[in-house]
């Protein structure tokens, strides 16, 4: 049999296969793959694929009994479908530009498969989508590498090995793999010592009164630590308002602000701490947890929670407080003889309230303050930067300047 018999047999056999019933038709599995990776149009498909639009429209509507082997090779390629056995067969006869356009719709779906295009340029680091080179290109600057494939190793560790991610798992993985990299070139010159940490957590509190300067002061003390702690923006489709990393054998810690609320921002920093002071074991097997996302490891959140709650005030103090909660000049002198700042007052009674069923954050939300003030000597953004390495160096810069 010759060899074009042999790749009419193999293709008769892929469109039996296709067309059983109890599989979903080729074209299903074009469309359901571009509703996932965000693709709105056949042509910006076509495009991205590398198929001629007639050829792409004539496979979509089933008008194309045979379609050459190149297409479905791409196709196979962009679904993720198995087809091996067809690219061992046919790769050999292709010729070299051939070859190069395969690499091409290879390298294509790869960045499709594990960046969220539209997510990245909503946060500002991509200015267009629609052109995968100038993507290509600009990841590539971004980290520092040589080809694209190198993201799954070079960037952080290979934390993730599921492949066809959803578009929150990309922007999560991006976010982990920037935060990872972050920190392996900060390496932190201090040792980290529990003992340090545990005596320096109790006196955190009397720093929230401090709006300009006291996370400042916190961020400096837990570096000097052996603690490293970056803030950045809530990135976008991701659920997380902090993390910790053990890095270099040393935690580290990113806030994202999330909600921007200042209470917000002491509770996240304590509850992070919390993990690196009962958890630092379990992260260094993990090597990550993820604050604010589902909790796949059973991490004690609650207990994190609760732990970060009664540092920065406690419920027995709440007691006292809540009945004159009303009167802004009682709570405003509580918290100055409590050493706490009275947004953080208003804020637990809140949420105390909230977890009774009645919602008080109207009444009192004029007196929650923002967090911008207070991050604002230390916050990184490094999405709106040509190299990652140009923000690793600001940070530096200014977890050095803390240290002066």
């Amino acid at each position: 049999m010759s060899e074009s018999e042999n790749n009419d047999e193999l293709l008769a056999e892929i469109y039996r296969q296709i067309s059983d019933n109890k599989h979903p038709s080729l074209s299903d599995l074009i469309n359901n793959r571009k509703d996932e990776l965000g693709i709105t149009t056949d042509s910006a498909l076509a495009k991205i694929v590398g198929i001629e639009r007639n050829t792409l429209r004539r496979i979509l509507s089933g008008e194309n009994e045979k379609a050459d082997v190149l297409s479905l090779l791409k196709i196979s390629s962009f679904i993720g479908i198995d087809l091996q056995k067809v690219v061992n067969i046919y790769l050999e006869s292709l010729k070299p530009d051939a070859q190069q356009e395969l690499r091409n719709v290879k390298k294509s779906t790869f960045i499709l498969q594990n960046f969220d295009l539209v997510g990245l340029r909503n946060q500002g680091f991509l200015k267009v989508v629609n052109d995968l080179e100038y993507v290509e290109n600009r990841i590539l600057k971004f980290f520092g590498l040589k080809d694209i494939y190198a993201y799954k190793s070079d960037v952080g560790l290979a934390l993730f090995s599921r492949a066809n991610l959803k578009s929150h798992d990309q922007m999560r993985e991006m976010w982990v793999r920037c935060a990872y990299y972050q920190f392996k070139k900060l390496n932190n010159p201090y040792d980290y010592e529990q003992k340090a940490l545990e005596e320096l957590l109790p006196r955190i509190r009397p720093y929230t009164r401090h709006v300009k300067q006291g996370f400042y002061a916190v961020l400096k003390a837990l570096y000097n630590s052996g603690i490293t702690v970056i803030v950045q923006d809530y990135f976008s489709k991701t659920q997380v308002y902090g993390a910790t990393f053990v890095v270099n054998n040393k935690p580290c810690i990113v806030i994202t602000n999330r909600n921007n609320k200042y209470p917000t921002l002491w509770q996240a920093l304590l509850h992070e701490l919390y993990h690196v002071l009962h958890d630092f074991d379990e992260l260094k097997t993990k090597t990550y947890h993820l604050s604010g996302e589902a909790d796949m490891f059973l991490w004690r959140e609650d207990d994190a929670n609760f732990f970060a709650s009664e540092l920065l005030f406690p419920t027995s103090k709440l007691e006292k407080v809540r009945y004159y909660i009303k009167s802004n000049g009682y709570v405003e002198e509580f918290a100055k003889a409590n050493n706490v700042h009275p947004s953080i007052i208003y804020n637990t009674y809140c949420r105390y309230m909230s977890e009774k069923g009645e919602n008080h954050y109207p009444f009192y939300s004029k007196y929650i303050i923002d967090s911008e003030e207070a991050i604002s000597l230390i916050k990184s953004n490094p999405w709106d930067k040509e190299t990652l390495i140009e923000e690793i160096e600001n940070i530096k810069q200014k977890l050095e300047t803390l240290n002066t």
